[in-house]
């Protein structure tokens, strides 16, 4: 009985508190729109099908704000416990890549997994189209903001990454699905996280 309470307890603080890395990120961007910048791309990678985590820092997916000031990139992690310091970046620069490839960005569709099915018939020969979707997957959601105007592109990695079928068949759209801008964006941010996040340079104020 009282795993049970602790447990409902713990659901309605989740539910009470949501929204709290929104809330983190949309402060700072209202800060920084003061000091006149206006372009931004957010950031961030969430799973579904799971359940409500214990570990209270982990309630809200954590989001990561990049921004440009004064030909200077910057950005910043925001999560459910911690206070981060902003980090002026290099080499790698999502936000560039974003806003030197917006229209194919934008533009871009990762298709679903697929593979053909050749059938005969009294007719002739009838070619099949079949795909497979999951009820559960992960999704990189980019938001790329430019004064008032807003990109927003949410990528299924399932579609992004799947390659070949149980009976063997080959998706005909992960090459494709690879060559996308939209992968090489995915890629850069996650190299560019990891490098930061092994080098401890995410640190709280």
């Amino acid at each position: 009985m009282k795993i049970l309470l602790s447990l409902v307890a713990l659901f309605l603080t989740v539910s009470m508190n949501a929204q709290v890395v929104d809330e983190k990120v949309q402060n700072e961007v209202n800060i920084l729109r003061q000091a006149h910048v206006d372009t931004f791309l957010f950031y961030s990678l969430s799973c579904n099908g799971g359940l409500i985590p214990l570990d209270t820092c982990a309630y809200e997916q954590t989001q990561y704000l990049f921004w440009t000031k004064n030909l200077k990139t910057y950005l910043k992690r925001f999560d459910y416990c911690k206070e981060y310091k902003p980090i002026q970046l290099d080499t790698l620069n999502p936000l560039n890549f974003f806003f030197a490839n917006q229209l194919l960005i934008a533009k871009e569709v990762i298709k679903q997994p697929t593979y053909y099915k050749v059938k005969k018939t009294k007719k002739g020969v009838d070619t099949i189209l079949n795909t497979i979707t999951v009820d559960h997957s992960c999704y990189n959601k980019f938001e790329f903001m430019l004064n008032k105007d807003t990109t927003t592109k949410v990528i299924n990695n399932f579609d992004l990454d799947y390659v070949k079928f149980d009976n063997g068949k080959k998706n005909i759209y992960y090459s494709y699905n690879q060559r996308t801008k939209q992968k090489k964006l995915i890629d850069i941010v996650s190299k560019l996280l990891g490098s930061l996040k092994q080098d401890n340079k995410f640190e709280t104020e």
